[in-house]
This record gives structure tokens, C-alpha cells and sequence, in this order.
């Protein structure tokens, strides 16, 4: 088996296996979902209760992220995994020049 290689891709293995597991908990058993939220799970639905339908998409979304997650931790992959997008957004936000008069003093800001 497969390991991660590094600590990015640790974290995210351990937050894509337990998404995974309860986004198929949900979709075998959306009432035992909904206990695990401490939730009750009315036994009569009032007239447009989509509480039926939020539970299957909600638990799709969160099976389908947790396997992303588990195999873009088992790949390696570097552009996914935490860091990659904030260093890129990061990086750029310090390239970009700082708020100095010419005398090189800050100006003040009216943030």
C-alpha cells in the first residue's frame, strides 16, 4: 500500500478519508447521518421538506472530495496539496510593490 510522502500530504489524507466515510454513510443511510449531526430524523416530511435530497447531494460532495483528496495526497500532488495555491496567491501579493511615498516613508492608508 501507498503511503503520502509528505506532511501536506498526511493532512490531507486525514481529512479526505473521514469526508469519504461519512459521505457514504450518508448516502447507505441519510437518517443515520443525520444522527451522527445530532439531528432527528422526523419520521413524517412536511409538504416540500428537501432534507431527502440536501442529504444525497451534500453526501456526494463530500465522498467525491474525500477520494480527490486521498489520491491527490497518494500522488503527491504538489499544486494540490496545502500551500500550493496560497503560495502562488502569497508570492504574488509580496512581489507586488508596497504603499511608499518616493521619500520611501509609508503613506497611510484609509483601509
Amino acid at each position: 500500500m501507498r503511503l503520502p510522502r509528505s506532511a501536506p500530504g498526511w493532512t490531507m489524507a486525514v481529512i479526505g478519508v473521514p469526508a469519504a466515510v461519512l459521505g457514504a454513510v450518508g448516502l447507505v443511510s441519510p437518517t443515520a447521518q443525520l444522527s451522527l449531526l445530532g439531528l432527528a430524523a422526523p419520521g413524517e416530511r412536511a409538504a416540500g421538506d428537501s432534507t431527502p435530497a440536501f442529504m444525497t447531494a451534500s453526501s456526494m460532495a463530500a465522498l467525491n472530495m474525500g477520494v480527490y483528496y486521498v489520491l491527490a495526497a497518494l500522488a503527491d500532488w504538489r499544486s494540490f496539496l496545502p500551500g500550493g495555491p496560497c503560495r502562488s496567491g502569497c508570492s504574488r501579493a509580496r512581489s507586488s510593490p508596497s504603499p511608499r511615498s518616493a521619500g520611501g516613508r509609508r503613506t497611510s492608508s484609509s483601509v
